[in-house]
């Protein structure tokens, strides 16, 4: 148990610890030691109201606070204009073993897409996800292990968990 605060809008479309792009419409949150990619359960122990959060950053790194949570989260939690509140945390789902590999980023959506159907072709599941800095990225997955090394030796990239670019 302990403060929780609300991030947002400075921080809107920036890379978060796991590498996926910040969403303050998403329901995710900050925490600096559980593993990233875990689900938590918070409750704010002010009014009751409670959301099912998933670990995508690090941080608080203000004081005495223990959680960051989207203002998603603390619309949901019943926080956002009060900005902290008294919260409790439960750990609710580790985080899976399922990856996924950034094959490349492409200034032409064009060129993404024929990557997504060489991946295709290839057997893979594959997609295109949009980056803050305009390129759009190709992303193969989710993958287990053979099929992490199996893509990395093909098409090369950068190996990460799963979602973590959503």
């Amino acid at each position: 148990m302990g403060q929780a605060s609300w991030y947002g809008g400075q921080f809107h479309g920036r890379a978060t610890a796991s590498g996926e792009t910040f969403d303050m419409n998403a329901l995710t949150a900050a925490h600096r030691t559980l593993p990233l990619g875990t689900w938590i359960e918070v409750t704010n122990l002010e009014n009751g109201r409670h959301a099912e959060l998933r670990v995508n950053d690090r941080g608080p790194f203000v004081g005495d606070r223990i959680l960051d949570v989207s203002r998603a989260a603390a619309r949901k939690l019943g926080f956002l204009v009060d900005g902290t509140a008294r919260v409790k945390i439960e750990v609710t789902a580790p985080p899976t073993a399922c990856r996924e590999i950034q094959v490349g980023a492409y200034r032409e959506e064009e060129n993404a897409r024929a990557m997504v159907a060489r991946l295709e072709d290839d057997g893979e599941s594959a997609r295109t996800e949009p980056g803050p800095d305009r390129l759009t990225r190709v992303v193969a997955g989710p993958l287990d292990a053979s099929q992490v090394d199996r893509v990395l030796e093909r098409f090369g990239g950068e190996v990460r968990s799963c979602g973590s670019g959503d």
